[in-house]
Formats: structure tokens, sequence, C-alpha cells
């Protein structure tokens, strides 16, 4: 997902050159997120489009594929039903500490003393003798999922204004070999055009 923001200008220019038409185009984003979709009207009661999101809660990128099938005419007010098919990179950091030549995380007047890691209590031993301490060893791990995620939700539309909120479930294949099933929703305010 090294490539998001180029991925991002591209979708931006491309929905400026082609949002002439009516109705045909929903560009939606998340308030408070890295997120933009693009919604293309189908047919009458379908929409589909692409969208890429990054995280800024936990390091996280996704891009995905959605169809959304409207209960009314395709970007009216009413119900809606989205299925999506996601791509996800989920970046999470190990945190080990080691003895080293550093200064120690705290100690006392005795012979030793212990640092702690205050995130997981990993205990690391402190000499003062030798003037031994505890180091932090920062390790990334990467991990790659791909997920189906199904909701149901409303959208509101005012004019070109459009706010759209659902709620559903994801199951996501991992790259460690597991399933997960966890709960999925959005929240998004669009333009329609």
């Amino acid at each position: 997902m090294k490539y998001w923001k180029a991925i991002l200008a591209c979708g931006l220019v491309v929905c400026a050159a082609l949002s002439q038409a009516e109705d045909k185009w929903n560009i939606r984003t998340t308030p408070g997120a890295y997120h933009l979709a693009v919604d293309y009207r189908v047919t009458d009661s379908w929409s589909f489009g692409p969208s890429i999101q990054q995280g800024f809660l936990m390091p996280t990128s996704r891009v995905a594929l959605r169809a959304t099938h409207f209960e009314q005419k395709t970007f009216e007010s009413g119900w809606m039903t989205g299925i999506e098919l996601r791509y996800s990179e989920v970046t999470s950091y190990e945190t080990a500490y080691e003895p080293s030549d550093a200064e120690p995380c705290s100690y006392d007047s005795g012979d030793q003393t212990d640092c702690i890691d205050p995130y997981s209590a990993d205990l690391c031993s402190y000499d003062i003798e030798n003037q031994t301490g505890c180091s932090a060893q920062v390790s990334e791990l990467v991990s790659q999922q791909v997920g189906l995620a199904l909701d149901h939700g409303y959208l509101w539309r005012w004019d070109a204004f459009n706010v759209g909120l659902g709620f559903g479930s994801s199951l996501s294949w991992t790259d460690q070999g597991r399933f997960q099933l966890t709960p999925a929703g959005y929240f998004s305010v669009g333009w329609i055009r």
C-alpha cells in the first residue's frame, strides 16, 4: 500500500473529469479518516465503485470494490445493502527489551533493579555494578487480509449532499491462515454529481 497517495490523486482527477454527468457519481469520504470512495450508478437500483482507506488509529491500508443495491432509486434517500471485496494490510509493532549498555529505565541504590515495559510488563534487569541496562528492539509486523463485507444501512440525501450509515460484518482470510469474523460498518458523507 505504498502507493495509496498516488491512487487517491488519480481517483480525484478521474472523478473531477467524469463528474459532468448528472447523478451518475457519488464521491464519499469518512469524516476524521483518510478514506475516499467513488460509486458509479450502474442501473436504477445498483452502484459500483472502488474505495481506498488509510487508518489513523491503527496503521491499516485497505482497497476495496463495493456494489450497493438501493431499495429505492440509486442515490436516493432510503435503505441500501452493500457487499464489498477488501484487501488490507495491517501493520503492528512488537517491542522486545534486551540487556545493553544503554541507560537504565529506572534504578535504585541497590545492586540491581528492573526495567519494566509499561505496555507489556516485560522485565529486563539492570546491573549497576557493570553499567548494563535495557534497550528496546522494535519489530514491524505486516499482516495481509482478503475479506468480504456485507452491510445494510440508510442513505439520506439533500440535493447533491448525502450521508450514509450502515452496519454489518466482515469475513477475512489472513496470511497466517486464519479466518476472522468482525463487525463492519460505515459512516460516510458524500457528494452526488
